[in-house]
């Protein structure tokens, strides 16, 4: 019979065809079909085929320990010389059956590792099949990550590895693991930590991530991916988020925290309860003309202005304005934002601020809340008060040599 060898690589998944042990067919193993055998000593023969030519079979007889034959074959090979051929697949037979034989775990595993030795049991492994291989690695080391995925070469690998004493890896529940924890498995697993991550399922992942930085924006809300992303980013160093206080940041916090959170700061903000954002809108930018008017939306892109270096609105000091420091208000803040801020005025300081600006204004002292505002904006716009009932000519209100003049004035006197 032509000689067998186990089968590696593609075909390691091949059954293992059995040796024919020697005289069964009348012939020593090796010794092609047709061919004579060479007398004894002559290059070409297996030294004793012929005392075996016609040998009866040999049966296994109770209380005979073949072990010590063994030893003694292998420690003797020049006296075996002719049949290694059969001593090697004995061997790797031997190796493959007591290997992939069930039930053998960690402890008969190593015990092996430690007879034949590292660079035997890579060698011999070869022949296992992969089924084989990958059943026995999911029994010895079931915590492994990547253990499905993994291609021969690394199973094999890893078996020898664990042959030789290496630790099977450790069981890591993500939904009881804290920061410090996480980071240790990063550094023990390695390369396999990746493995170790995609593999857990998308709520798992999601959990461990809201558990482990419960103050970054959107947490619970992760695709499974982007939970598993930002675990595998904590475990490589990065810190978990600050979190931004709405009812106590200021102006500096709300930048800082627009760094620190980057791209998930939209997130935040869109977090954020209507009273609460309007609340921090109103601490840190308190003089913005029409900010009780600002819906959801409005409050949450002024604060994103602000986060983005916008600056605060500045107060206007309407007590202390003239009507060139009024004119300048409303060209300043633009006369959308000029409106809002006369709206936001008490009907007492605008009337004040008109008897002061506009005091020969016909009833000044009569007006109702919203005339009041109207002629503040008038006079913003204009610059021309009255004087004795008269409205003083501004820039651009002469037209046809007659001053121009509101509905709400008196008559020009005529000469």
């Amino acid at each position: 019979m032509a000689d067998e060898t186990i089968p590696t690589g593609p075909d390691a998944d091949m059954p293992v065809t059995p040796v024919d042990e020697p005289g069964q067919d009348g012939r020593d193993a090796g010794t092609a079909e047709g061919d004579t055998p060479a007398a004894p000593g002559t290059d070409g023969e297996a030294p004793g085929a012929a005392a075996l030519e016609g040998a009866p079979a040999v049966e296994v007889r109770a209380g005979f320990d073949p072990f010590p034959a063994l030893a003694a074959i292998g420690s003797n090979p020049a006296a075996f010389a002719g049949v290694a051929g059969e001593a090697e697949r004995a061997a790797r037979e031997i190796f493959v059956r007591r290997v992939a034989s069930r039930g053998l775990g960690i402890a008969g595993l190593r015990a092996v590792g430690a007879a034949v030795g590292a660079e035997a049991f890579a060698e011999l492994a070869k022949g296992m099949r992969q089924g084989d291989v990958s059943r026995l690695l999911a029994a010895v080391d079931p915590h492994k990550p990547g253990l499905q995925a993994m291609d021969r070469d690394r199973a094999l690998s890893r078996l020898v590895a664990l042959s030789a004493g290496a630790e099977p890896a450790a069981a890591a529940d993500p939904a009881t693991m804290d920061l410090p924890a996480l980071r240790a498995l990063h550094g023990a697993l390695g390369d396999d930590f990746g493995a170790w991550v995609a593999a857990l399922k998308g709520g798992e992942a999601r959990k461990a991530a809201a558990r482990l930085d419960p103050a970054r924006p959107g947490v619970q809300k992760l695709e499974p991916d982007e939970a598993r992303a930002h675990l595998a980013a904590l475990a490589g160093g990065m810190e978990p988020t600050v979190a931004v206080r709405v009812d106590e940041v200021d102006l500096e916090g709300l930048r800082a925290a627009r760094t620190h959170l980057g791209d998930g700061f939209a997130t935040w903000l869109a977090s954020l309860r209507q009273g609460d954002a309007k609340k921090a809108l109103a601490r840190i930018d308190p003089h913005r003309p029409g900010l009780g008017k600002l819906d959801a939306d409005g409050v949450r892109g002024a604060l994103a202005d602000l986060a983005d270096d916008v600056e605060p609105t500045a107060a206007i000091p309407l007590d202390e304005l003239d009507l060139a420091g009024l004119a300048a208000a409303r060209e300043s803040a633009g006369p959308e934002a000029f409106e809002a801020w006369l709206d936001d005025l008490k009907p007492a300081d605008a009337k004040r601020a008109v008897i002061r600006l506009d005091p020969e204004r016909p009833g000044v002292r009569k007006l109702g809340p919203g005339e009041y505002r109207e002629a503040l904006a008038s006079l913003a716009e204009r610059m021309s008060p009255h004087a004795g009932g008269r409205r003083v000519p501004g820039v651009g209100d002469i037209t046809f040599g007659r001053a121009r003049h509101d509905e709400d004035t008196y008559p020009l006197d005529s000469d």
